[in-house]
């Protein structure tokens, strides 16, 4: 290997032959080039090859084989090596001597890569190269014009660091599920730079908040004017139908400029806003003195995974408090993918993964009839440990259990009423005006069936045997104790049960009632019939006060499960399992009824 244009994070592999060039050139993007990698970060690697390196019989072929030969034998340097042929930009993904790698190539239109000359911000390189080419560009593109667009190029790495390290500890940093992911967090960073260009990397992260909280979306965000060029003419943003119905358009700055948060949903923005009206808060109570700006938190003792508490009151503690996403809400959706091989299982859990967030905007469509739900989902899926089942048991032979497995949940919550939107609060009071004060049942039987049934058609790849999906509602107080302590979160007490006291006093409110009505005091105790003894001409009186004492009970159970709300809720799931043997159908066929708040 040659070193190749450091400023580019570029490196060449020689042809060794005397015509002068490189066969290929490696350029590093994402995090690891703007440098804000952290621990544990994935490194974006681009391979750039001339126009006879093939991708399919080079990258996917000859240079995967190599990689499998290094991955054998008790000194393999490779590790769950697994290609994505079929994904939108296709990826060899590999952990290199303990590195965990994302390997992209990009196919150019020349004889020979010359890295010390060659300018991937030239636009000319994207003539004659195919569309996946063009994809995988764009990531170290957009990197170089970020860096590029960026003022103060010190506070904006430490800004957006912290902003890294704020949405991953409140549980939104993921671009798959329908949050922000580095490039998206990158371009709003930059953005803030444009606006105080001469701000420290701490007023900048305060002015972040305070910008970002009050945008109006969906104004697009971008950091320069979108280019077009009547050569290529390849489309661009806002030049596509459906362009202008995007959420929360964050805009690349590299040609073709594309939305990077195609990804939000309804549900997911709903969330983010409510993030940043949070840290908003948090930060004029800053600046109000309520909170110290020089205090911080002390790096983690050793041992120790989470940072030390200042010794006084601070805005980034306060910031970055964990999210408790499985305390704050009753019920859950609990998508299981499970495959009973390591092969199967990394390409079926990517893929599962990669598609979680349409099971969220099924949720929202089919809800809409019944006045709007919201499905927020976990950013980060949780295994369940060795040996022990998904419901937190212990199964008699832990043999049994599939060899990949993993939860993704999406927490369930009514749409709240926007003050603002005149048409939802009309939808919202003739609803309750035509089901008796209360919203109708929403049925979600269909967004769960539809989910999965796009889960097998739009799969890119054969299905193997073992590779399956289970969709199930599960109540916060069935979820086991792992989900809690994987996610560092604490499980709430269950609510308090009424004192008996109350109960007592009623009886001998209405034994003093009938006695004073001449009647004797124990007649409630001692006159009462044995069930066995109630008259044919009681009967339908004694069925009655027992079914109502037994929907006492349900409620009560209901509220202990996790059921708080104001409005009852009653949810309709079909949920078999895709791919498994018709005897499971007949029992996951449930209605669920739930208090939802």
């Amino acid at each position: 290997m040659e070193g190749g244009n450091a400023g580019g994070g570029a490196y060449s592999s020689s042809s060794g032959n005397s015509s002068g060039g490189s066969l290929a050139a490696l350029y590093a993007f994402g995090s690891f080039r703007l440098g804000v990698h952290g621990p544990g970060a994935d490194m974006d690697t681009l391979i750039v090859g001339p126009r006879y390196c093939d991708r399919t019989e080079d990258f996917f072929g000859r240079l995967y084989a190599k990689l499998e030969q290094l991955s054998e034998g008790p000194d393999a340097i490779v590790e769950e090596l697994h290609a994505v042929p079929d994904a939108n930009v296709p990826v060899i993904k590999l952990f290199f001597m303990g590195y965990d790698l994302d390997l992209l190539y990009a196919q150019l239109a020349v004889d020979r890569v010359q890295p010390e000359t060659l300018d991937l911000d030239d636009i000319s390189l994207l003539r004659s190269i195919d569309e996946a080419s063009i994809k995988s560009l764009g990531g170290t593109r957009t990197t170089d014009q970020i860096l590029k667009l960026a003022p103060n190029p010190e506070s904006f790495r430490i800004c957006l660091r912290f902003l890294k390290l704020y949405a991953a500890r409140r549980g939104f940093y993921s671009n798959k599920t329908g949050f922000l992911g580095g490039v998206n967090w990158a371009i709003l960073a930059a953005c803030v730079c444009q606006l105080y260009p001469k701000a420290s990397a701490s007023t900048l992260i305060v002015k972040f908040f305070r910008v970002i909280s009050k945008w109006p979306w969906p104004l697009p965000v971008r950091l320069k004017e979108i280019e077009h060029d009547s050569v290529l003419n390849l489309q661009v943003w806002g030049t596509r139908m459906g362009d202008n119905k995007q959420l929360m358009p964050i805009i690349t700055p590299s040609y073709p400029a594309m939305n990077s948060t195609f990804n939000v949903s309804e549900s997911t923005l709903w969330l983010m806003k409510s993030e940043f009206k949070r840290a908003q808060e948090i930060c004029e109570k800053a600046q109000a003195g309520e909170l110290s700006m020089t205090a911080v938190p002390t790096e983690p003792a050793e041992g120790a995974s989470e940072p030390t508490h200042p010794t006084e009151p601070s805005l980034w503690w306060e910031l970055i408090q964990p999210h408790q996403f499985f305390a704050e809400h009753s019920h859950f959706l609990q998508v299981y993918a499970h495959a009973a091989t390591a092969e199967e299982w990394r390409t079926w859990e990517g893929f599962v993964e990669s598609r979680l967030r349409h099971l969220g905007v099924n949720i929202e469509r089919y809800s809409y009839s019944s006045g709007g739900m919201l499905a927020i989902p976990w950013h980060k899926k949780i295994t369940p440990p060795d040996g022990i089942a998904i419901d937190g048991t212990t199964p008699d032979d832990p043999t049994t259990l599939p060899h990949g497995r993993a939860l993704f949940f999406v927490a369930l919550m009514r749409k709240p009423v926007d003050e603002k939107n005149v048409a939802h609060k009309q939808q919202i009071a003739k609803l309750k005006q035509q089901h008796g004060g209360k919203l109708p049942t929403p049925d979600l039987k269909g967004a769960v069936q539809e989910f999965k049934n796009k889960l097998l058609m739009t799969c890119p790849f054969q299905r193997g045997p073992s590779m399956h999906i289970e969709v199930t509602h599960i109540s916060r107080a069935k979820l086991p104790d792992f989900v809690f302590t994987a996610t560092k979160q604490t499980r709430p007490a269950p609510p308090q049960r009424e004192p008996k006291a109350k109960v007592e006093t009623k009886v001998e409110t209405e034994s003093e009632a009938k006695a004073e009505a001449g009647a004797p005091a124990d007649a409630a105790t001692t006159d009462a019939p044995a069930p066995e003894e109630v008259k044919e001409e009681d009967a339908p009186a004694a069925a009655a006060a027992a079914a109502a004492a037994a929907g006492v009970k349900r409620k009560r159970e209901t509220d202990e499960n996790g059921g708080e709300g104001n409005g009852e809720l009653g949810l309709t799931l079909e949920a078999p399992e895709v791919g498994s043997p018709q005897k499971n159908t007949a029992t996951t066929r449930k209605a669920f009824n739930l208090n939802l708040s």
